[in-house]
């Protein structure tokens, strides 16, 4: 996100909507600085890496909205 990094999108989610649980997945492409991890245990948020297969991010998705992935069945 070349205007807005993930932390600080989090942050501005959690001001505008702080009654509501946020479900946000974090994807990056690399490995991320002590500030970043320290932020990413802080918000408990699930972190996947890319290159990501298709199947995991679907399954990720579906556990983040309080389903069941079709492998779980």
């Amino acid at each position: 996100m070349p205007e807005l990094d993930g932390p600080t999108l989090y942050q501005e989610l959690a001001r505008r909507w702080p009654e509501s649980p946020l479900r946000i997945i974090f994807i990056t492409d690399s490995l991320f600085s002590p500030d970043y991890a320290q932020f990413l245990l802080g918000v408990g948020a699930p972190v996947l890496v890319k290159p990501i297969a298709a199947c995991a991010l679907w399954d990720r998705v579906e556990h983040q909205l309080g389903g069941r992935s079709e492998r779980e069945t």
